[in-house]
């Protein structure tokens, strides 16, 4: 993914047409990224978009990327703060809810 952690969330915003949420993140690298988790869609996609690309369900790249949502919620002394980080906080949940694991379990 080329992700350089930490991350930052600077911004974040909800698609109410269906229910599509996005973020913008910073890396430590200084590099802007972008990701949507497509939500109701006509053509029934659910997929993750991660800078241009359309990630798999369940694939290997878009567990990466909860994974990398992972660690920086688990470094976060205060949680769901500003719309950012709200955003990224209901990402992971679904990402979460998607591979299977419960929104309050522990990472490994």
């Amino acid at each position: 993914m080329g992700v350089v952690e930490p991350i930052a969330m600077i911004e974040g915003w909800y698609y109410d047409d269906g229910g599509s949420r996005s973020i913008r993140f910073r890396d430590a690298a200084g590099v802007t990224r972008y990701a949507c988790l497509l939500n109701e869609m006509e053509d029934g996609r659910h997929n993750l978009i991660f800078e241009d690309r359309e990630l798999s369900e369940g694939g290997a790249e878009e567990k990466a990327f909860l994974e990398l949502l992972e660690r920086w919620a688990n470094s976060q002394r205060v949680s769901t703060s500003g719309e950012a980080d709200r955003e990224a906080h209901l990402m992971l949940e679904e990402l979460r809810r998607r591979d299977g694991r419960n929104f309050n379990q522990p990472t490994r």
